[in-house]
């Protein structure tokens, strides 16, 4: 269904003209074939789904095994460094206390297009920086296949702007962000290119077709690719040509019940879906990866010795990336890489900016132990690797603390 709706714009876009990236983007280049791409979807965590089936419904499946449709993509996205200050409310048990909390993110994602659901996915992965190559024509084409050139639409810097318009926001009942006194420190955005395979298959459900869209990210090994499958719910989605007469049938109800006990091991398993995404051999990944917070000397006397809970800042931020958000960071023209904020993702710029967040840690650090208080929590479990690594892009929020106590660590 996402994929019959996306590639038409992909390919006329292709078709019409040569896209010409800017010197600033860096490729991760296909590591697999659109074969080996089919056998990957195809895999045994991918299969079980037929396990489950009846078998009229898997002989369907045996029918629909090759997909009727397969494009290679480079898919623009961006991954950003970035430490910004804004205004939380804490409602400390006496009354709520304002303060400016410092936050950084490492290694976080944003799309960099706006393509119906794929926009809303992370493909946000363990990225080996000396595997990204300057775009070139030799890139257009991979493994014998034209490969779909996707402009950059979108930019990360956009979203600042965005996010100052934006009412006060809860992140929970405790912690409220007022985003229009948002100020940023530092920001580094690279702009990059990643490869997917996008691949579509279709079966009759309901009295009509319908399309399910599975994507491979191919910058990877064949055997650790990650495999998105596109949520239909088609047990309580009512077909759209539909109507009641074959709909409500006793047939058809016993076939979305099976349905529902299918979805259920499938693209509902808990952990293992977003709103438009299952993965069945990987989890989804984040869009912000936030790694450190310093926080307001004012809340820890609010305090005294009573235990602090600190949310989960970075999950909130992620349900803050919508399809809505994404379309407020459109640029004006396509590609438009002028900002020196926008850096190429190269070993010399990534450890530049990670000095930076390097010397602010240690400076946090001392003012935490000269004011008696704690007032800097590390949210990564490796903080100094994150710090020594440029080139390594964790997707983990493993290691968050939750809990903080006056004149103690996390």
């Amino acid at each position: 269904m996402l994929l019959a709706r996306a590639t038409r714009p992909c390919r006329k876009l292709h078709n019409r003209r040569s896209i010409s990236y800017p010197a600033q983007i860096r490729a991760f280049p296909f590591k697999f074939s659109p074969v080996d791409a089919v056998a990957r979807a195809m895999s045994p965590e991918f299969m079980a789904v037929a396990t489950t089936m009846p078998p009229r419904i898997n002989n369907l499946w045996e029918r629909n095994k090759t997909p009727d449709m397969i494009s290679a993509v480079w898919f623009p996205a961006w991954l950003v460094d970035a430490e910004f200050e804004i205004s939380v409310t804490f409602k400390a048990p006496a009354r709520p206390v304002e303060g400016s909390v410092t936050a950084v993110l490492l290694n976080s994602y944003f799309p960099g297009h706006t393509m119906d659901k794929i926009s809303t996915a992370s493909f946000l992965s363990e990225f080996a920086l000396e595997e990204a190559v300057p775009f070139s024509k030799d890139l257009k084409q991979q493994f014998g296949t034209d490969v779909v050139c996707l402009p950059f639409k979108t930019s990360p810097l956009a979203i600042l702007d965005a996010m100052k318009r934006a009412g006060e926001s809860p992140v929970d009942d405790v912690f409220r962000v007022d985003p229009s006194t948002l100020r940023t420190n530092l920001v580094a955005a690279y702009p990059i290119l990643i490869p997917l395979y996008l691949m579509r298959f279709q079966s009759e459900f309901g009295g009509e077709m319908v399309s399910r869209t599975v994507i491979v990210e191919a910058h990877s090994e064949l055997d650790d690719a990650r495999v998105s499958i596109e949520r239909l719910q088609l047990s309580t989605n009512k077909p759209v040509g539909a109507d009641a007469s074959t709909f409500d049938t006793v047939q058809a109800l016993a076939i979305r019940k099976t349905m529902g006990i299918i979805e259920n091991r499938t693209e509902n398993v808990s952990g293992q879906h977003t709103a438009d995404f299952w993965y069945p051999n990987q989890g989804p990944s984040p869009f912000a990866n936030l790694a450190a917070l310093t926080l307001p000397p004012e809340w820890i006397q609010a305090m005294g010795d009573q235990t602090m809970v600190v949310p989960d800042a970075g999950r909130w931020l992620d349900q803050n990336i919508t399809a809505e958000l994404v379309q407020q960071t459109v640029l004006p023209k396509e590609n438009d890489m002028d900002d020196p904020r926008i850096r190429p993702f190269t070993n010399e710029e990534v450890s530049a900016v990670r000095s930076f967040f390097e010397i602010g840690a240690e400076r946090a650090t001392s003012y935490a132990t000269a004011a008696a208080s704690f007032v800097w929590c590390s949210l990564v479990g490796s903080w100094a690797d994150a710090l020594d690594e440029p080139g390594f892009y964790s997707t983990s929020r493993g290691g968050i603390a939750d809990t903080a106590r006056v004149g103690s660590e996390l």
